[in-house]
């Protein structure tokens, strides 16, 4: 079996997509410094926007500037995807994998399985599952997030065969291969190096919390609940960048004052998040309390970004 262990905690829960999640809660139970990987999440809000209220994407296919195919080997792995029609033809293969102690990662159509189906009842839902083993009857044991965690589940491999078969086109699994380890602190000097870069190139005009700042005036004016519900996933994103950035500081071992700026930064989001949240469920908002931890938020960021370049 892959990972014998009860369960998994979910190292990122509302930055990064159902997949790459799963790949740095893996690697980072298995002990790779998977922190350094966030050297560019801290994202602008104005890509934020223009992902999310903009051009309307869910949250799950929002595209970060990292974590790209070549990023992996910043923390000592590779990531290797193997293509196939079918799931069954790439069993022997999965069973050695797992038996190795690795994890197996598949894209399927989650709208079968039942665990997914009892809480989304949602078709065309892709997603991923991780494949932590073979039963010796031939069912597959498979780990999928029970925020705050992953849990084990066990489903017939006909099960999943038709979910791959049903799902985004893009038929293949997905698993690490271990390099040669580097010393940690080499590992830290190439995310900073890498982080500097991103932040030479930062700048952020705070155009979504300016669109809320609007939105709170003239919200009459629009679709008031989808509105909503775009600006709660664009918070959620805006919060969960600043909390996985603050765990990328502490890594390259950024000064306190910092770190904690930036998970105050993540905090302030996170309660914008919830106000429209409440909001959606009321139908109306507390527009002036909004508007003050909007305001507070605009000039969090402005200290957080400052501090950052002056330590430079």
């Amino acid at each position: 079996m892959g990972l014998s262990i009860k369960e998994l905690s979910m190292f990122d829960l509302n930055y990064l997509d159902c997949s790459k999640s799963q790949y740095v809660s893996y690697l980072k139970h298995k002990g790779f410094p998977v922190e350094a990987l966030y050297y560019s999440c801290l994202d602008t809000s104005d890509e934020i926007y223009e992902q999310i209220i903009n051009q309307k994407k869910s949250r799950w296919i929002y595209d970060e500037l990292g974590f790209q195919h070549e990023d992996w080997t910043l923390i000592g792995v590779r990531k290797r995807n193997v293509y196939a029609e079918s799931l069954d033809s790439l069993r022997h293969g999965i069973n050695r994998l797992t038996e190795e102690g690795k994890v197996v990662f598949v894209s399927v159509e989650v709208f079968h399985v039942p665990h997914r189906h009892l809480t989304y009842q949602k078709e065309k839902s892709p997603h991923s599952l991780m494949i932590n083993g073979i039963a010796p009857d031939g069912e597959i044991y498979i780990l999928d997030e029970t925020a705050p965690v992953f849990s084990h589940f066990k489903y017939p491999l006909s099960l999943l065969e038709q979910c791959y078969q049903e799902g985004t086109g893009f038929r293949y699994i997905t698993f690490f291969e271990e390099m040669e380890k580097c010393p940690i602190k080499d590992i830290q000097q190439e995310a900073n190096r890498l982080f500097n870069r991103h932040l030479d190139r930062f700048d952020d005009t705070h155009i979504l919390h300016k669109y809320l700042l609007q939105f709170l005036v003239t919200q009459g004016d629009i679709d008031f609940i989808n509105t909503l519900k775009q600006l709660s996933a664009a918070y959620t994103l805006q919060s969960g960048s600043r909390e996985m950035f603050s765990k990328f500081l502490t890594f390259i071992n950024m000064d306190k004052a910092v770190v904690e700026k930036a998970i105050t930064s993540s905090e302030m989001a996170n309660q914008i998040r919830n106000s429209l949240n409440k909001a959606i469920l009321r139908g109306k908002l507390k527009s002036e309390m909004l508007t003050k931890k909007v305001l507070e938020l605009i000039c969090i960021e402005q200290d957080l970004v400052s501090q950052l370049k002056a330590r430079r």
